[in-house]
């Protein structure tokens, strides 16, 4: 074994340790996806999480009726974790288009 074959083996070590440190929840570079692509799964739950918002957004008008036949606590509390649901979704999806947009650039 030589020095250049030394200096090949670390160069190939730290390309293999870049592909494996990607950040939490971006599995793309594990996987060999090329850069920019958005999971599917990832799309799906961004076009859920709008709905859910348009659908929460549109029964606002409601909650004070709703309240007063079922209990305003529960209704808060509903509406508290539909909203915290589709607004999850929905900024996981902005996240991984952001990531994407700004990979897309890089490459």
């Amino acid at each position: 074994m030589t020095l250049t074959d030394n200096t090949t083996r670390i160069a190939d070590d730290s390309r293999t340790m870049d592909r494996v440190d990607s950040p939490a929840g971006d599995d793309r570079a594990a996987t060999g996806d090329a850069a920019g692509s958005v999971p599917v799964g990832t799309i799906v739950l961004f076009l859920l999480g709008c709905g859910v918002l348009v659908a929460a957004a549109m029964t606002v008008s409601n909650l004070g009726s709703w309240g007063a036949q079922v209990g305003e606590v529960w209704v808060f509390l509903g509406f508290f974790v539909v909203m915290s649901i589709g607004g999850r979704w929905f900024w996981a999806g902005v996240d991984a288009i952001v990531t994407a947009l700004r990979s897309g650039k890089d490459g």
